[in-house]
This record gives structure tokens, sequence and C-alpha cells, in this order.
């Protein structure tokens, strides 16, 4: 199998976030995968890095975001409204809410409370979700097991 990794430049020097696209030939067909996306400009540049090295009327096949943090999430809205994505993989941490409550020692938490809770402390999430569901992007959440790309 043929393939391509680039680790692109995240965050000002200070802090650092992760930008992370992958081109792979499957079945003679090249596929692109983008692993996070890290801050908002950084998602811009992504776009343009895809577009212009994979082609301007390139499709993602697959978005995944690692995790909720604000630098490795926030460009991955610029890949969702720029250009066509196919499935976007993350988790909608406040979906398991209601699993989550017995590992609290505070049991005054409902599972709709923590659900809000969580929600809040995750906004862009939600926005990549709401982003997906505007475009028919399929969303899926990567649970162990489950495979992404060949």
């Amino acid at each position: 199998m043929d393939f391509e990794i680039e680790f692109h430049p995240v965050g000002d020097g200070t802090r650092a976030g992760d930008a992370i696209t992958v081109r792979y030939r499957d079945n003679n067909v090249y596929r692109i995968m983008v692993i996070d996306g890290g801050t908002e400009e950084s998602g811009e540049l992504v776009v343009k890095h895809i577009q212009t090295a994979y082609g301007a009327d390139s499709v993602v096949d697959d978005v995944i975001c690692t995790h909720p943090d604000s630098d490795h999430a926030s460009g991955l809205r610029s890949i969702l409204r720029e250009i066509p994505v196919r499935r976007l993989w993350l988790h909608g941490v406040w979906h398991h809410a209601e699993e989550m409550l017995p590992m609290f020692n505070d049991k005054r938490w409902t599972a709709a409370g923590l659900s809000n809770a969580i929600r809040k402390e995750y906004p862009i999430i939600e926005e990549l979700i709401d982003l997906a569901a505007e475009r028919d992007v399929e969303v899926y959440e990567p649970f162990a097991g489950q495979e992404i790309g060949p």
C-alpha cells in the first residue's frame, strides 16, 4: 500500500495541538484521512494543503477527532465546511452520561445534568456534529475494535 503521512504545524509555539493528513492507496484509489485539525487557523492551512497537494476536487474519506481539546478539534470545522467529507469519527461524550454516573462520588448528578455540563465544556464537538448533519456526513464513535481505513 502506498501512503503519505504529513504532520502540519499547529499553534503559536507556546501551545501546540495536532493536525495530520494521511493519503493512501486502497484498491488503486487514493483516499484521504485527517486526524485532528489543530486550531481554527491550522484547519484553514490543512484545507489549502489538501486542495493544493491532492486536488481541488478532493474528498476526505475519514475525519478523526482524537479528543475534544480545542487545539485538536477547532480546525476540523474548516475541513467540514470547505471539503466534502464521508465520515466523521468523534465521541459525543454527553451521549454516555448515564453510563458515567456511577463513576462520580457526588450522587446528586443526574444523567441530564451531567450531559448538559459536558456539552457546555466541549461546544466544538457539538458544532462538529451539527456541521456533519448539515452536510450529510456520517458520524461514528470510535470504540475499540472498530477499523478506520484499511
